[in-house]
């Protein structure tokens, strides 16, 4: 939302910790400390966690208002490419658009529970200029699928997808015109996006 105008709200603040701290170090354990420290400071901690490769805080702001989860992944991965963008003044490094659409492609099919924020997402991507941009080196890395092939499975994961649950983790994101279109259009036309895909690298 903040970097590529995805146009709906976030209860997550996602990041990569970049200074390859070891698990179970000393460095990783100060990390956590400090983070801890400086979340705490301003806002109320609800939970922490250290889950695999994610360190995790549920924080609250102010009482009566939604919980934010803060996570950060401490996977390595050497096909990420971030990119410098200005933060109201502050140099913020964020993950490059190709290869965010590659990750959020393959973890729609690889959550244990679906997200259907991800259905929102990948179809924007996908409706955007960014979609001629994607890495397609993670999604081969990942899944071990050329990219015709990850189409192919990625539409037939969307085809089972009951566009009557769709509002079901994304409604509350959404304006009152979006959930209508969601309920109504959302599962269809990413449909259509993905055979687009299929059609282009095939």
């Amino acid at each position: 939302m903040l970097f590529y105008d995805l146009p709906r709200f976030s209860v997550d603040l996602d990041f990569d910790l970049l200074g390859g701290l070891s698990e179970n170090s000393k460095e990783l354990d100060f990390f956590i400390h400090e983070m801890t420290n400086q979340l705490s400071s301003k806002y109320k901690i609800k939970d922490q966690s250290t889950k695999y490769h994610t360190l995790f805080w549920l924080v609250n702001y102010q009482t009566g208002q939604k919980n934010i989860k803060v996570e950060i992944s401490t996977r390595n991965d050497p096909s990420n490419h971030y990119n410098s963008h200005q933060f109201y003044g502050v140099d913020i490094k964020v993950l490059d658009i190709k290869d965010m659409i590659a990750h959020k492609m393959i973890a729609l099919t690889e959550r244990k529970s679906l997200a259907n924020r991800d259905l929102f997402d990948i179809h924007y991507f996908l409706g955007s200029p960014f979609a001629s941009e994607i890495n397609y080196q993670i999604i081969k890395r990942r899944t071990g699928k050329k990219p015709g092939e990850f189409y192919s499975y990625l539409l037939n994961f969307v085809k089972k997808i009951k566009p009557d649950s769709v509002l079901a983790g994304l409604g509350e994101v959404l304006t009152n015109s979006q959930k209508d279109w969601a309920k109504t259009k959302l599962i269809e036309e990413l449909k259509g996006l993905i055979q687009r895909q299929i059609d282009l690298t095939t």
